[in-house]
């Protein structure tokens, strides 16, 4: 994995009591394997997983990299 990325209303400093983890990443060599371990991870909150090299939603891309924050 070369980045990790916290991005959203989390990175913003803007979410609420319940709202969701959103992270993106690059560099995975098999996404859908890493979306199926964090869906089994035990968490209080639910986690959205973007596969930056594979996102072609370019206003998404441009939010993440303005806002989020590597982690």
């Amino acid at each position: 994995m070369q980045e990790v990325i916290l991005y959203g209303s989390r990175a913003r400093g803007t979410a609420m009591e319940r709202s969701d983890i959103d992270i993106a990443v690059s560099g995975v060599d098999n996404f859908e394997s890493l979306v199926e371990k964090v869906e089994e991870l035990p968490t209080l909150f639910s986690v959205d997983l973007v596969n930056m090299d594979t996102c072609r939603n370019q206003l998404l891309l441009e939010d993440i990299r303005q806002y989020g924050r590597e982690i």
